[in-house]
């Protein structure tokens, strides 16, 4: 995986922006469940794995579309996948935790699992923006787009962010509930 989108944009980026600031209370989340769960003896509820189980599968779809090979001539392509992997991620959770329906769900897994889905919902009018500017450049308008070296470095550390939140959450929940 190439990295090098890591770099561009970052340095015209005014501290700190709405990014930065959902991606910090995903990772203060994640690490707070992460801990209190480390510190609660008791197995997970049979909905908290299959929240995670299917959640895990999503957060390395999202991963995948990272990994696929980028052409020179298909970047913006490739970057509304990706910011599409994570608007799916945001509506996927509540849906998880919506068909849990009353079962008593960890409330500190419930917060990461929430603050996670607005951190990758904080993409859904950059990406409508950008699909606009699409459309609009090949009908030769010209538009305000959104800048796709900034959607490409806040989306990549919006994807770090959920890794974080599979591997210090949710693959040890799902691995605590498939043991007998």
């Amino acid at each position: 995986m190439d990295d090098c989108e890591l770099t561009k944009g970052i340095d015209t980026c005014a501290p700190p922006d709405q990014f930065v600031r959902l991606r910090l209370a995903a990772y203060d989340a994640a690490a707070d469940a992460g801990i209190s769960w480390a510190l609660k003896g008791q197995p997970p509820r049979r909905a908290e794995v299959r929240i995670a189980n299917e959640l895990h599968q999503d957060i390395q779809a999202a991963r995948a579309a990272w990994g696929a090979p980028e052409t020179p001539d298909d970047h913006w392509p490739q970057l509304v996948r990706r910011l599409h992997s994570l608007l799916h991620i945001s509506h996927l959770i509540p849906a998880l935790l919506e068909t849990s329906g009353g079962q008593d769900l960890d409330a500190d897994l419930v917060q990461a699992l929430r603050t996670a889905a607005v951190m990758c919902g904080g993409f859904d009018r950059p990406l409508t923006e950008l699909e606009e500017s699409l459309r609009d450049s090949s009908s030769h308008r010209h538009g305000r787009a959104p800048d796709p070296d900034l959607l490409a470095a806040a989306s990549r550390h919006a994807l770090t962010a959920l890794l974080l939140l599979d591997k210090q959450l949710l693959s040890k929940i799902a691995a605590r509930g498939n043991t007998p």
